[in-house]
Protein backbone atom coordinates (compact mmCIF):
# COMPACT_ATOMS: atom_id res chain seq x y z
CA UNK A 1 0.00 0.00 0.00
CA UNK A 2 1.46 2.83 -1.20
CA UNK A 3 0.33 5.97 1.16
CA UNK A 4 2.06 8.31 3.83
CA UNK A 5 1.79 7.14 7.27
CA UNK A 6 1.87 10.14 9.11
CA UNK A 7 2.63 9.69 12.78
CA UNK A 8 2.83 12.17 15.47
CA UNK A 9 5.53 10.18 17.56
CA UNK A 10 3.97 11.33 21.11
CA UNK A 11 3.03 14.53 21.12
CA UNK A 12 3.48 15.78 25.07
CA UNK A 13 1.16 14.71 27.20
CA UNK A 14 1.59 17.24 29.94
CA UNK A 15 3.22 20.56 30.02
CA UNK A 16 6.64 19.38 30.93
CA UNK A 17 6.54 17.45 27.67
CA UNK A 18 6.15 20.44 25.83
CA UNK A 19 10.13 20.21 25.92
CA UNK A 20 10.33 16.53 25.04
CA UNK A 21 7.84 15.51 22.21
CA UNK A 22 8.84 15.17 19.12
CA UNK A 23 6.68 14.77 15.34
CA UNK A 24 8.33 12.37 13.39
CA UNK A 25 7.28 11.38 9.63
CA UNK A 26 7.22 7.81 8.41
CA UNK A 27 6.52 6.03 4.97
CA UNK A 28 5.85 2.90 3.83
CA UNK A 29 8.56 0.66 3.07
CA UNK A 30 8.11 0.72 -0.96
CA UNK A 31 7.59 4.62 -0.71
CA UNK A 32 10.73 5.09 -2.37
CA UNK A 33 13.31 8.05 -1.05
CA UNK A 34 12.97 11.72 -1.11
CA UNK A 35 12.11 14.86 1.10
CA UNK A 36 8.93 15.23 4.22
CA UNK A 37 8.72 19.14 4.65
CA UNK A 38 5.69 19.36 7.39
CA UNK A 39 4.27 21.29 10.31
CA UNK A 40 2.54 19.87 13.49
CA UNK A 41 0.67 22.14 16.23
CA UNK A 42 -0.48 21.10 19.85
CA UNK A 43 -2.50 23.11 22.23
CA UNK A 44 -3.20 22.26 25.60
CA UNK A 45 -5.25 24.18 27.89
CA UNK A 46 -4.31 23.63 31.81
CA UNK A 47 -7.01 24.85 34.12
CA UNK A 48 -7.25 22.45 37.01
CA UNK A 49 -4.90 22.58 40.16
CA UNK A 50 -3.94 19.71 41.95
CA UNK A 51 -1.68 18.84 45.40
CA UNK A 52 -0.71 15.49 45.26
CA UNK A 53 -2.89 13.78 42.90
CA UNK A 54 -6.16 15.90 44.27
CA UNK A 55 -8.35 18.64 42.53
CA UNK A 56 -8.00 21.59 44.91
CA UNK A 57 -10.03 24.54 44.28
CA UNK A 58 -8.89 27.41 42.09
CA UNK A 59 -10.24 30.44 43.58
CA UNK A 60 -7.49 32.49 41.65
CA UNK A 61 -8.49 30.73 38.46
CA UNK A 62 -4.82 30.24 37.55
CA UNK A 63 -4.70 28.89 34.27
CA UNK A 64 -1.91 28.10 31.48
CA UNK A 65 -2.34 28.15 27.62
CA UNK A 66 0.34 26.35 25.81
CA UNK A 67 0.65 26.28 21.87
CA UNK A 68 3.72 24.34 19.97
CA UNK A 69 4.03 24.85 16.52
CA UNK A 70 6.94 22.27 15.09
CA UNK A 71 8.38 22.43 11.57
CA UNK A 72 10.21 19.60 10.41
CA UNK A 73 11.89 18.77 7.74
CA UNK A 74 12.95 14.90 6.37
CA UNK A 75 15.00 13.08 4.03
CA UNK A 76 14.45 9.07 3.31
CA UNK A 77 18.48 7.95 2.39
CA UNK A 78 16.33 4.60 1.83
CA UNK A 79 13.48 3.49 1.68
CA UNK A 80 13.73 2.16 5.68
CA UNK A 81 16.14 4.94 6.89
CA UNK A 82 15.47 8.71 7.17
CA UNK A 83 16.66 11.30 9.29
CA UNK A 84 14.53 14.51 10.68
CA UNK A 85 15.53 17.84 11.72
CA UNK A 86 12.70 19.51 14.32
CA UNK A 87 12.45 23.03 14.79
CA UNK A 88 9.38 23.90 17.90
CA UNK A 89 7.90 27.08 18.23
CA UNK A 90 6.60 27.79 21.54
CA UNK A 91 4.41 29.79 23.02
CA UNK A 92 2.38 30.32 26.40
CA UNK A 93 -0.18 32.55 28.17
CA UNK A 94 -1.06 31.83 31.79
CA UNK A 95 -2.62 33.68 34.56
CA UNK A 96 -1.12 32.64 38.26
CA UNK A 97 -1.27 33.29 41.89
CA UNK A 98 1.95 34.13 43.48
CA UNK A 99 3.51 33.67 47.05
CA UNK A 100 2.43 37.09 48.14
CA UNK A 101 -1.29 36.45 47.26
CA UNK A 102 -1.22 38.71 43.85
CA UNK A 103 -1.84 37.57 40.35
CA UNK A 104 0.27 37.18 37.53
CA UNK A 105 -0.24 37.52 33.94
CA UNK A 106 1.93 37.15 31.15
CA UNK A 107 3.50 35.39 28.15
CA UNK A 108 6.23 33.80 27.29
CA UNK A 109 7.48 33.04 23.48
CA UNK A 110 10.17 32.04 21.08
CA UNK A 111 12.18 28.92 20.31
CA UNK A 112 12.19 25.51 21.77
CA UNK A 113 14.74 23.13 21.49
CA UNK A 114 15.18 21.56 18.16
CA UNK A 115 15.97 18.17 17.63
CA UNK A 116 17.99 16.07 15.28
CA UNK A 117 16.35 12.13 14.96
CA UNK A 118 16.95 8.97 12.94
CA UNK A 119 14.17 6.09 11.93
CA UNK A 120 14.73 2.93 10.93
CA UNK A 121 12.31 0.53 9.64
CA UNK A 122 13.60 -2.62 11.12
CA UNK A 123 10.89 -4.98 10.03
CA UNK A 124 8.49 -5.27 6.94
CA UNK A 125 5.98 -7.85 7.07
CA UNK A 126 2.95 -8.72 4.40
CA UNK A 127 1.20 -11.80 4.11
CA UNK A 128 -1.82 -11.97 2.33
CA UNK A 129 -4.37 -9.39 3.85
CA UNK A 130 -2.04 -8.57 7.23
CA UNK A 131 0.83 -6.23 7.31
CA UNK A 132 3.46 -5.51 10.18
CA UNK A 133 5.99 -3.14 10.32
CA UNK A 134 8.30 -2.31 13.10
CA UNK A 135 10.34 0.83 13.50
CA UNK A 136 13.08 2.08 15.99
CA UNK A 137 14.15 5.62 16.25
CA UNK A 138 17.08 7.82 18.16
CA UNK A 139 18.23 10.87 18.25
CA UNK A 140 19.52 14.43 20.53
CA UNK A 141 17.57 17.43 21.58
CA UNK A 142 19.77 20.29 21.59
CA UNK A 143 19.44 23.28 24.27
CA UNK A 144 18.59 26.05 21.95
CA UNK A 145 15.49 26.97 23.97
CA UNK A 146 15.23 29.54 26.95
CA UNK A 147 15.45 27.82 30.48
CA UNK A 148 16.27 31.22 32.27
CA UNK A 149 12.72 30.07 34.16
CA UNK A 150 13.94 27.69 35.92
CA UNK A 151 15.67 30.53 38.16
CA UNK A 152 12.25 31.29 39.93
CA UNK A 153 12.97 27.74 41.57
CA UNK A 154 14.80 30.11 43.83
CA UNK A 155 12.36 32.54 44.12
CA UNK A 156 9.98 29.64 44.95
CA UNK A 157 11.76 28.73 48.37
CA UNK A 158 13.15 25.64 45.91
CA UNK A 159 16.92 27.21 46.76
CA UNK A 160 18.19 23.84 48.65
CA UNK A 161 21.60 26.19 48.89
CA UNK A 162 23.08 29.29 49.59
CA UNK A 163 22.44 31.01 45.99
CA UNK A 164 20.96 34.47 46.22
CA UNK A 165 17.79 34.49 43.43
CA UNK A 166 18.43 36.12 40.18
CA UNK A 167 17.85 40.18 40.09
CA UNK A 168 14.41 41.20 38.43
CA UNK A 169 15.80 42.35 35.16
CA UNK A 170 16.95 38.39 34.60
CA UNK A 171 14.19 38.12 32.76
CA UNK A 172 13.29 41.24 30.89
CA UNK A 173 12.10 39.53 27.81
CA UNK A 174 8.89 38.64 29.11
CA UNK A 175 6.11 39.74 26.97
CA UNK A 176 2.79 41.30 29.25
CA UNK A 177 -0.89 40.56 27.64
CA UNK A 178 -1.19 43.44 26.20
CA UNK A 179 2.17 43.57 24.40
CA UNK A 180 4.34 45.55 26.76
CA UNK A 181 7.67 44.04 28.44
CA UNK A 182 7.35 43.50 31.77
CA UNK A 183 9.51 43.94 34.53
CA UNK A 184 10.83 43.03 38.01
CA UNK A 185 10.38 39.75 39.71
CA UNK A 186 8.14 37.64 38.37
CA UNK A 187 6.78 36.84 41.52
CA UNK A 188 6.06 40.71 41.10
CA UNK A 189 3.49 40.35 38.54
CA UNK A 190 2.12 41.91 36.06
CA UNK A 191 -1.13 42.86 38.02
CA UNK A 192 -0.16 42.23 41.68
CA UNK A 193 -3.40 42.69 43.33
CA UNK A 194 -2.36 41.91 46.83
CA UNK A 195 0.38 45.08 46.77
CA UNK A 196 -2.30 46.93 45.39
CA UNK A 197 -4.07 46.42 48.74
CA UNK A 198 -1.35 47.26 51.02
CA UNK A 199 -0.13 50.28 49.58
CA UNK A 200 -3.97 51.62 49.47
CA UNK A 201 -4.59 50.59 53.45
CA UNK A 202 -1.20 52.20 53.92
CA UNK A 203 -2.22 55.54 52.48
CA UNK A 204 -5.57 55.67 54.35
CA UNK A 205 -3.53 54.90 58.08
CA UNK A 206 -4.44 51.35 58.35
CA UNK A 207 -2.36 48.68 59.54
CA UNK A 208 -2.09 46.67 56.18
CA UNK A 209 -3.22 42.61 56.00
CA UNK A 210 -0.57 40.39 55.12
CA UNK A 211 -2.94 38.27 52.24
CA UNK A 212 -2.85 34.73 52.68
CA UNK A 213 -0.54 33.22 49.76
CA UNK A 214 -2.32 31.43 46.78
CA UNK A 215 -1.43 27.81 45.96
CA UNK A 216 0.99 28.39 43.42
CA UNK A 217 0.47 25.92 40.68
CA UNK A 218 2.46 27.16 37.94
CA UNK A 219 6.28 27.09 37.76
CA UNK A 220 9.06 28.63 36.21
CA UNK A 221 9.68 25.10 34.98
CA UNK A 222 6.42 24.79 33.29
CA UNK A 223 7.36 28.16 31.30
CA UNK A 224 10.85 27.28 30.28
CA UNK A 225 11.68 27.31 26.63
CA UNK A 226 14.19 24.39 26.75
CA UNK A 227 15.54 22.44 29.19
CA UNK A 228 19.06 23.56 29.22
CA UNK A 229 20.78 20.34 28.74
CA UNK A 230 21.82 18.58 25.55
CA UNK A 231 18.68 15.26 25.75
CA UNK A 232 18.90 12.02 24.01
CA UNK A 233 15.71 10.50 22.25
CA UNK A 234 15.26 6.98 22.12
CA UNK A 235 12.01 5.16 20.60
CA UNK A 236 10.38 3.37 18.86
CA UNK A 237 6.78 2.35 16.65
CA UNK A 238 4.51 0.01 15.81
CA UNK A 239 2.08 -0.28 12.48
CA UNK A 240 -0.40 -3.63 12.37
CA UNK A 241 -2.96 -3.74 9.92
CA UNK A 242 -5.45 -6.53 8.57
CA UNK A 243 -7.36 -5.42 5.52
CA UNK A 244 -8.84 -2.01 6.84
CA UNK A 245 -8.57 -2.66 10.87
CA UNK A 246 -5.27 -1.48 11.99
CA UNK A 247 -3.48 -0.36 15.28
CA UNK A 248 -0.64 1.87 16.01
CA UNK A 249 1.05 2.21 18.69
CA UNK A 250 4.59 4.83 19.48
CA UNK A 251 6.87 5.10 22.70
CA UNK A 252 9.90 7.45 23.17
CA UNK A 253 12.31 7.67 25.95
CA UNK A 254 14.08 10.86 26.94
CA UNK A 255 17.20 11.08 28.48
CA UNK A 256 17.95 14.65 30.24
CA UNK A 257 21.56 15.82 30.41
CA UNK A 258 22.88 18.40 32.94
CA UNK A 259 20.76 21.80 32.72
CA UNK A 260 22.11 25.05 33.05
CA UNK A 261 21.18 26.87 36.05
CA UNK A 262 21.96 23.59 38.36
CA UNK A 263 18.47 22.73 37.25
CA UNK A 264 17.57 18.99 36.20
CA UNK A 265 14.82 18.23 34.05
CA UNK A 266 13.74 14.33 35.12
CA UNK A 267 13.63 11.60 32.55
CA UNK A 268 10.49 11.02 30.68
CA UNK A 269 8.55 8.26 29.45
CA UNK A 270 5.98 8.93 26.46
CA UNK A 271 3.96 6.61 24.60
CA UNK A 272 0.70 5.98 22.70
CA UNK A 273 -1.21 3.80 20.71
CA UNK A 274 -4.91 2.48 19.80
CA UNK A 275 -6.98 0.75 17.15
CA UNK A 276 -8.17 2.37 13.90
CA UNK A 277 -10.36 1.56 10.63
CA UNK A 278 -9.90 3.16 7.16
CA UNK A 279 -13.05 4.67 5.89
CA UNK A 280 -12.42 5.23 2.39
CA UNK A 281 -8.86 3.28 0.31
CA UNK A 282 -8.86 4.81 -2.90
CA UNK A 283 -5.74 4.61 -5.51
CA UNK A 284 -5.74 8.73 -5.06
CA UNK A 285 -6.93 9.08 -1.12
CA UNK A 286 -7.92 7.72 1.99
CA UNK A 287 -9.72 8.55 5.18
CA UNK A 288 -9.13 6.74 8.58
CA UNK A 289 -10.16 6.99 12.19
CA UNK A 290 -8.34 5.94 15.23
CA UNK A 291 -9.09 6.06 18.96
CA UNK A 292 -6.03 6.81 20.58
CA UNK A 293 -4.85 6.39 24.23
CA UNK A 294 -1.60 8.38 25.25
CA UNK A 295 0.40 8.77 28.16
CA UNK A 296 3.25 10.06 30.40
CA UNK A 297 5.59 9.34 33.11
CA UNK A 298 8.01 11.70 34.53
CA UNK A 299 9.75 11.78 37.82
CA UNK A 300 10.79 14.30 39.97
CA UNK A 301 13.12 17.04 38.50
CA UNK A 302 16.44 18.18 40.58
CA UNK A 303 17.20 21.81 41.68
CA UNK A 304 20.96 22.39 42.95
CA UNK A 305 21.10 18.32 43.41
CA UNK A 306 18.16 17.79 45.09
CA UNK A 307 14.44 17.13 44.23
CA UNK A 308 11.93 19.63 43.45
CA UNK A 309 8.66 18.11 44.97
CA UNK A 310 6.45 19.39 42.58
CA UNK A 311 7.36 18.33 39.07
CA UNK A 312 6.62 14.45 39.29
CA UNK A 313 3.57 13.71 37.11
CA UNK A 314 1.88 10.40 35.45
CA UNK A 315 -1.09 11.38 33.56
CA UNK A 316 -3.00 9.54 30.42
CA UNK A 317 -5.66 10.61 27.97
CA UNK A 318 -8.10 9.46 25.67
CA UNK A 319 -9.08 10.72 22.15
CA UNK A 320 -10.29 10.59 19.01
CA UNK A 321 -7.89 10.79 15.46
CA UNK A 322 -8.77 12.18 11.92
CA UNK A 323 -6.32 11.02 9.45
CA UNK A 324 -5.72 11.05 5.68
CA UNK A 325 -3.90 10.71 2.72
CA UNK A 326 -4.09 11.97 -1.08
CA UNK A 327 -1.92 11.00 -3.91
CA UNK A 328 0.49 9.18 -1.93
CA UNK A 329 2.17 12.70 -0.99
CA UNK A 330 -0.10 14.52 1.08
CA UNK A 331 -0.87 13.40 4.80
CA UNK A 332 -3.25 14.95 7.48
CA UNK A 333 -4.55 14.43 10.65
CA UNK A 334 -6.33 16.40 13.55
CA UNK A 335 -7.25 14.99 17.45
CA UNK A 336 -9.07 15.80 20.16
CA UNK A 337 -7.42 14.57 23.96
CA UNK A 338 -8.86 14.24 27.36
CA UNK A 339 -7.32 13.40 30.69
CA UNK A 340 -8.51 9.78 32.18
CA UNK A 341 -6.12 9.87 34.50
CA UNK A 342 -3.84 12.41 36.19
CA UNK A 343 -1.86 12.01 39.17
CA UNK A 344 0.97 14.58 40.22
CA UNK A 345 3.61 15.57 43.34
CA UNK A 346 3.42 18.91 45.04
CA UNK A 347 1.18 21.27 43.79
CA UNK A 348 0.85 21.79 39.56
CA UNK A 349 -1.57 22.89 37.21
CA UNK A 350 -3.22 20.19 35.15
CA UNK A 351 -4.09 19.90 31.33
CA UNK A 352 -7.56 19.62 30.73
CA UNK A 353 -7.94 18.73 27.12
CA UNK A 354 -5.25 19.24 24.33
CA UNK A 355 -5.38 19.62 20.50
CA UNK A 356 -3.22 18.28 18.30
CA UNK A 357 -2.83 18.56 14.37
CA UNK A 358 -0.18 17.84 11.45
CA UNK A 359 0.34 17.96 7.68
CA UNK A 360 2.78 16.92 5.57
CA UNK A 361 4.62 16.96 1.79
CA UNK A 362 6.58 14.53 0.64
CA UNK A 363 8.54 15.38 -2.83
Amino acid sequence: MKTICLLLALGTAAHACDLCGTTLIQHAPDSGTGFTLGASEQFTRFRTLQDSGHRIDNDADQKLDSSITQIFLGYHITPRLSVQVNVPLIRKTFHRGTETGGIENGRVQGLGDVSLMANWMALDHHAGDFTFHLSVNAGVKFPTGDSDRVKEEAAEGHGHGAEAPEPADAHADEVAEDGHATRGPRHGGVAHAAQGHVEAAADAGEAPETPEPLPHGIHGHDLALGTGSLDGLIGGSVHARWKRIFFNGEVQYAIRGDGEHNYDFANDLLWSGGPGVTLIERDTHTLSVQLVCSGETKGEDEFRGRRAADTATTQVFLGPKISGTWRERFAAEVGLEVPIHRDNSGVQIMPDYRLRAAMSWSF
